[in-house]
């Protein structure tokens, strides 16, 4: 995706991962899936790019940053890094999420 998009300050646009919605054949209504949500950053503003290269996958609160789309297309996240509760390696599987 080419983004135009430059966040300032400490700020990172991440694209997040789907949400699973049952488990087993459970199906979860959306309230109850209390879980920290995972993506991956699209860009980061010029003091962040680092520690947060695009790519890389990030862990973060549920209801955590604005969510917004650019001309129609996929929703993306604008995360504050204090909103960030941890970076996945890339050869690490997180189970749950």
């Amino acid at each position: 995706m080419n983004v135009k998009l430059r966040p300032l300050g400490q700020f990172l646009v991440v694209v997040k991962d789907p949400t699973p919605s049952n488990v087993g054949e459970i199906i979860l209504p959306e309230q109850n899936t209390m879980r920290p949500s995972s993506g991956k950053v699209l860009v980061a503003s010029p003091s962040l790019e680092n520690d947060y290269p695009e790519g890389t996958r990030v862990l973060f609160g549920k209801h955590a940053g604005e969510t917004f789309s650019i001309e129609k297309g996929e929703p993306l996240t604008l995360l504050h890094a204090s909103e960030i509760q941890a970076w996945i390696p890339a050869d690490v599987n997180v189970e749950g999420l």
